[in-house]
């Protein structure tokens, strides 16, 4: 046959399972959403719920949690709510993420521990909240040191600069991941009883207070850091089926405010127990990195 022959046509392209793709093979488009990368564990899927959106007669979207859709998403886990029992947000402070992890692990075993005696770690002073922290630094490798005496030295309200010295106390030092912190640390109960608002402003103050007084210790090549462990807590008479909700929208709150990373832990194991009058399920800590 002379001439020139037509070419052959393609077959139909088949679907790909990418679930069983090598992890060094680059995801389409529509699987590497949400800034995921490429799962470690080839063939291994986690299933990701979403909220179906529905569109309202006047054209807006409108969310219902009524109706879930089951999504397959390689390599990591997404969800539409916090996580109560433990986690964290890392703004600037990429290096907070195995503290954290270790401060969740701990608050949860020592609650864990302590329930047969109906007692939990975050219901007491400031000074209980920031040892269960320095363990969790032990615990990621890291060093501590607290509650020492150091130089201080009093700023200026208005030009910012350093003014006399006069003897005072650090209450953290800490050392990890090559950097070394100094740290200033609140405590601030807040009522969820009602409506979060007026709470996320009374953590907002703290957090000034505590960038105050971080401000007057002078960094000697370490990063300062103004900390505060913020305890939601319910009234006596409050519906116990309500809690999860609020607390929900407590942690939803949280990214309102001028942290550079913060974690919060709220174990199932305690998040019914009450005092004499009130809930306080957990604990949340914030931290703002102070640079001048």
């Amino acid at each position: 046959m002379t001439g020139r022959q037509s070419p052959r046509p393609s077959p139909p392209r088949r679907a790909q399972n990418f679930s069983r793709l090598p992890s060094n093979v680059v995801q389409p488009r529509s699987h590497r959403c949400w800034g995921l990368a490429p799962s470690p564990n080839p063939g291994a899927g986690v299933t990701r719920t979403r909220p179906r959106q529905r569109v309202s007669p006047s054209g807006l979207q409108a969310i219902t949690h009524a109706s879930i859709i089951q999504e397959i998403i390689i390599g990591q886990s997404m969800s539409t709510t916090p996580k109560l029992e433990g986690g964290f947000r890392c703004k600037q402070n990429r290096c907070f993420k195995p503290i954290y992890k270790e401060w969740i692990k701990v608050l949860t075993e020592t609650a864990e521990q302590w329930k047969r005696d109906q007692d939990v770690p975050w219901w007491y002073n400031e000074r209980a909240s920031l040892s269960l922290f320095a363990g969790a630094i032990w615990r990621a490798d890291g060093h501590c040191l607290e509650e020492y005496s150091d130089d201080k030295r009093a700023v200026g309200p208005r030009t910012h600069r350093f003014g006399e010295v006069y003897p005072g106390r650090v209450d953290l030092f800490s050392s990890w991941g090559g950097f070394d912190f100094i740290a200033e640390a609140k405590q601030k109960w807040t009522g969820c009883t009602r409506s979060t608002k007026t709470t996320i402003a009374g953590l907002k103050n703290k957090l000034k207070e505590a960038r105050k007084d971080i401000r007057v210790s002078h960094p000697k090549r370490q990063r300062r850091l103004a900390i505060v462990f913020a305890r939601p807590y319910f009234q006596k008479g409050t519906n116990v089926e309500e809690i999860d909700a609020r607390l929900e929208t407590w942690i939803a709150d949280l990214a309102e405010l001028d942290t550079t990373s913060y974690a919060w832990a709220f174990p199932r194991c305690a998040r019914r127990m009450k005092t004499e009058w009130s809930y306080c399920p957990g604990e949340a800590i914030l931290i703002r990195e102070v640079w001048r």
